[in-house]
């Protein structure tokens, strides 16, 4: 889903604050990946030429111009008609790089990587489509060179990775575990993308082995005022959280939906037009957002920065307002409350909560 971040907004307010260094992360025991993969960038580009619209959001004017430069000329391949054509059938915001990530460049081809699993698009891409824009996808990075570019860039990207890894730092992966519950044979991976903007994604691989991998696929911040990419906290970091609660969140969700339909559908229908204009059609992906968002602000409120002006409170609120009055998620409040007291009743987990969750949302 498109994250243009309330938190852009969040850091006009509090654009001076700083850690509080009683609450830095020792992550070692956590290791999370970042990178710029080169199948998600050439997904970005397909999309880009394709004329979508969340693929078209790019921070970096030099680097969207580099690509348009190169590029520009391939707008009728083949890979990017299709693109095109898929792209109202569901071909659009998170699944180009859901499919990208099932995807690896060997001698010169952009192949399957076999060590994942069968993926389920949900309706949104069946079987047959994916394999055309996969091999339309392969005759788009030999006939373009595009191994050449990726390389070319390779600075770049490295800049990216390492701005990250500094913000990496301060984000508690160990929470997730402590909130949610322990998932075995689980690991987080962030793909880094500079052709997406302020957009973001969430994406889960099951891999043959029965490990599977969380990713967040992260749009690259704008130069700074050295022309160097980095990434701020208030920005950045929430971005992320969301992302990777999505794949705890969603299913649980799913688990209970029976338990929080009634009072899902009765949100959505107050704001479904709004909702559905944005990247929400159904109750179902409107409560996912919400319980997302909810979580966020229960990690936010338990790891506190320390702000230069204005209070932590006054923070959690500001950001409580634009979920609701602007993004119109008016349950996330109440899911706020609920969430608060897991904690506080020693459930081991978010799974055994559930029901008492549901039951808050009908008071």
């Amino acid at each position: 889903m498109l994250r243009i971040a309330i938190i852009v907004t969040a850091c006009i307010l509090i654009s001076s604050c700083c850690q509080n260094p009683d609450n830095q992360v020792d992550n070692n025991e956590i290791k999370v990946e970042a990178k710029v993969y080169e199948t998600t960038e050439l997904m970005s580009v397909v999309m880009r030429l394709s004329g979508a619209k969340e693929y078209n959001l790019c921070n970096i004017n030099e680097y969207a111009a580099q690509v348009d430069s190169c590029f520009g000329a391939f707008k009728n391949h083949k890979a990017v008609k299709l693109a095109q054509k898929l792209h109202d059938k569901g071909f659009s915001y998170d699944m180009p790089m859901n499919t990208s990530l099932r995807l690896v460049v060997k001698n010169g081809h952009i192949k399957y990587n076999l060590c994942v699993r069968y993926v389920d698009y949900h309706g949104r891409l069946n079987t047959w489509q994916e394999r055309k824009i996969v091999r339309a996808l392969d005759r788009f990075y030999r006939d373009t060179h595009f191994g050449e570019f990726f390389a070319d860039h390779t600075d770049l990207y490295t800049q990216e990775e390492k701005a990250f890894a500094q913000l990496q730092k301060d984000i508690d992966f160990r929470w997730f575990d402590s909130f949610f519950g322990q998932v075995g044979n689980l690991r987080f991976a962030i793909s880094l993308s500079l052709l997406n903007g302020p957009a973001n994604y969430a994406s889960n691989i099951d891999w043959k082995d029965g490990t599977k991998t969380m990713n967040c696929i992260l749009g690259c911040a704008p130069l700074n005022e050295s022309s160097k990419i980095s990434y701020d906290w208030f920005q950045v970091a929430p971005i992320v959280l969301h992302e990777f609660s999505h794949s705890y969140c969603n299913p649980l969700n799913d688990k209970y939906w029976d338990g929080m339909e009634k009072v899902a559908e009765a949100a959505f229908s107050k704001e479904a037009e709004f909702y559905t204009k944005g990247a929400y059609p159904n109750a179902n992906y409107m409560m996912n957002e919400s319980f997302v968002w909810a979580s966020v602000l229960r990690y936010i409120e338990s790891h506190p920065m320390e702000p230069d002006v204005n209070s932590w409170d006054e923070v959690i609120e500001f950001y409580l307002k634009d979920i609701v009055e602007n993004r119109k998620f008016t349950l996330v409040p109440s899911m706020v409350e609920a969430l608060a007291l897991k904690e506080k009743g020693g459930y081991s987990d978010m799974d055994s909560f559930m029901p008492v969750f549901c039951s808050m949302l009908h008071e």
